[in-house]
């Protein structure tokens, strides 16, 4: 008989993607040395949530933690989780999967990496923490046009955000509202940082070669920079979420 476990996927930071087997009974997540599966994650609080696994059962319960937890992207206190649930816990995002474990990859998609709704949960998590702790955040919005009056693929979108990924300097956060699209998150890095970072990204994707159709693709890449020093004032986090959520 084939016996059906869960685990929880680490979908982003890229850096720390894992599979993580549950183990039957109580589970304390946590960046604290007492949390039994630990995350490393400056917005998780040490004791942040427990899950309960038990007779085929999984739940979720918020410790009362300072950022709370986002299931399917909605503030949950007590929730019982399903197969294919995203949780976000800080900057952390999780998918729950329920499956034996031989048949289990550790492939993750783009997919899950580009969620609007993931995006937009993140910047409030960043915004809470960033104005509990005196430092910033940032949005690089990065617009593409090409030399080709063409509908690009799919393809090319994880393309340019390979190309992005492959460039950073700083541990970021990347969104594609659209294919010629992209925001890239940052928290606590300087103006004067965040600007050259906008340049690296322009500059690697004007300077990549790339085809479409056998024809040169030239891009010309329009950046513009959101930069929050110390955003406590509800009002400018209010402008940037609503400006997300209407791209």
């Amino acid at each position: 008989m084939i016996q059906i476990k869960p685990f929880f996927k680490i979908l982003f930071p890229i850096e720390q993607q894992r599979l993580l087997e549950i183990p039957e009974g109580k589970s304390v997540i946590g960046r604290g040395l007492s949390a039994d599966i630990r995350l490393n994650d400056d917005l998780v609080s040490r004791e942040h949530c427990e899950i309960t696994y038990s007779e085929g059962n999984l739940k979720l319960r918020d410790l009362h933690s300072t950022n709370g937890t986002l299931v399917n992207y909605n503030d949950q206190q007590e929730v019982d989780l399903n197969h294919g649930d995203h949780i976000q816990i800080g900057a952390t995002m999780l998918k729950v999967i329920f499956q034996a474990p031989s048949d289990l990859t550790e492939n993750f998609t783009k997919q899950d990496i580009f969620s609007k709704e993931y995006f937009i949960s993140c910047v409030k998590g960043f915004l809470s923490f960033a104005s509990r702790n005196n430092t910033s955040i940032s949005i690089i919005d990065l617009k593409i046009k090409t030399n080709l009056d063409v509908s690009l693929p799919k393809s090319f979108t994880l393309k340019f955000a390979s190309i992005i990924n492959s460039e950073k300097n700083f541990l970021h956060l990347l969104h594609s509202p659209e294919p010629l699209h992209f925001k890239i998150l940052h928290s606590g890095i300087s103006t004067e940082d965040i600007k050259k970072e906008a340049n690296i990204f322009t500059n690697a994707l004007q300077n990549h070669k790339l085809f479409w159709n056998d024809s040169p693709l030239k891009l010309e890449v329009i950046s513009h920079i959101d930069f929050l020093e110390f955003p406590k004032d509800i009002l400018q986090q209010q402008r940037i979420l609503n400006s997300l959520k209407e791209a």
